[in-house]
C-alpha cells in the first residue's frame, strides 16, 4: 500500500486538475412531436391538411429560420399558418416549465393521377432553427503541499464543478492530469469533444446540402489563460456525429501555496434541423 502511494505521488508532483471530465445533457432543442394529415387517403383535387406540433425542449431560445414540407412535389400549396415563419421565437424549458409549443397547419390541393391507381407521398416536415450549446468547467488546481495533506487524511479531492446546456449539440471538457506546476505557472492539456445527439443535422450558417458547413460546429473558447496548439473559435467536423480535438491551456500567475480554480467556458451558435415524416395515399378515380 505504502509502494503504491509513492508511486501516485512522485507522478503527482506539485499539480493535478481533478475530475477529468465535464458534460452536459443533449437531445434538446426542437423537437417535431407530431406531423399528421387531417386524411389519410386523398383523391385528386381535393384538399388537405398537414399539422405539426413543435416544441423547444431544451435550454436554449429557438428561432425558426426557415420551415419547409418536403415530397410534394405537384401538389398545389394553398396556405400556412401565418406564425409559423421565419422568425418565429420557443422560450426554453425554465424553472420546471415546458418550453414554448406551437401548432403549425399547410395546406394543399391534391394533383391528378391515373384512374384506380394508389400513389403513396411520404411528406416530410423539416425546421430549421437557430440554437446554442453552452458548457462551463470550475477547474481546481492543487498545490503539492495541499495534495499530500488531504491524500494523507484519505479526504477526496475537490471536485471540478460543470454546468452547461440542454441542446442537440453537446460537448463534453476533460482536462487530461497529472500536471506540474512550474513556479507560477502550469500548462495542461485539454480534450474537447462535440456530439450530434439531436438526431438531426447541424451547421455553422448556410444550410445548403453539400455545403461545407453542413455538419460542422464552431466553438468559442474563454478562459482567461492562454490558448495553444488551437485557435479560438475552434471548428469541429460532426460528419460522422461526433469528433475531438486536443489544446493546451497555460495558467499564469499562481500562487504555489493556495488552491487556486479557473474556469472554462464553451459556447456555440449554429443551425440546426430536423425532419418527420408522414404517409398520404392519394387514390385515383374508381
Amino acid at each position: 500500500m505504502v509502494r503504491h502511494a509513492n508511486m501516485f505521488f512522485a507522478i503527482l508532483i506539485i499539480l493535478l486538475v481533478s475530475g477529468c471530465t465535464a458534460s452536459q445533457g443533449g437531445t434538446g432543442g426542437i423537437a417535431i412531436k407530431s406531423f399528421t394529415p387531417d386524411i389519410q387517403q386523398v383523391f385528386p383535387g381535393e384538399k388537405i391538411r398537414l399539422q405539426a406540433l413543435i416544441e423547444n425542449t431544451g435550454s436554449a431560445r429557438a428561432r425558426i429560420t426557415e420551415m419547409k414540407v418536403l415530397g410534394l412535389d405537384g401538389w398545389n400549396p394553398q396556405a400556412v399558418t401565418s406564425e409559423c415563419t421565419r422568425g418565429l421565437e420557443l422560450l426554453p424549458v425554465r424553472s420546471g416549465i415546458s418550453g414554448d409549443t406551437k401548432v403549425c397547419i399547410w395546406e394543399f390541393t391534391a394533383p391528378v393521377v391515373p384512374d384506380r391507381i394508389n400513389v403513396d407521398f411520404r411528406p416530410t416536415l423539416r425546421v430549421y432553427y437557430s440554437y446554442s450549446t453552452d458548457l462551463v468547467k470550475n477547474v481546481n488546481i492543487l498545490p503539492r503541499q495541499e495534495l499530500v495533506q488531504l491524500q494523507s487524511q484519505g479526504k477526496p479531492l475537490p471536485i471540478d464543478s460543470v454546468s452547461g446546456s440542454v441542446s442537440p449539440v453537446t460537448f463534453s471538457l476533460e482536462a487530461q492530469g497529472p500536471i506540474r506546476l512550474a513556479g507560477s505557472d502550469v500548462t495542461f492539456p485539454v480534450k474537447i469533444t462535440a456530439t450530434n445527439t439531436g438526431g438531426g443535422s447541424v451547421c455553422l450558417d448556410d444550410c445548403t446540402l453539400g455545403n461545407q458547413n453542413i455538419d460542422a460546429v464552431s466553438i468559442r473558447l474563454e478562459s482567461g489563460m492562454t490558448l495553444q496548439d488551437c485557435q479560438s473559435p475552434i471548428r469541429l467536423s460532426l460528419f460522422k456525429g461526433s469528433n475531438s480535438i486536443q489544446c493546451k491551456l497555460t495558467a499564469s500567475g499562481l500562487d504555489p501555496g493556495q488552491v487556486s480554480q479557473k474556469q472554462i467556458e464553451l459556447h456555440s451558435d449554429y443551425i440546426y434541423f430536423a425532419d418527420r415524416e408522414t404517409v398520404i395515399t392519394l387514390t385515383g378515380k374508381p
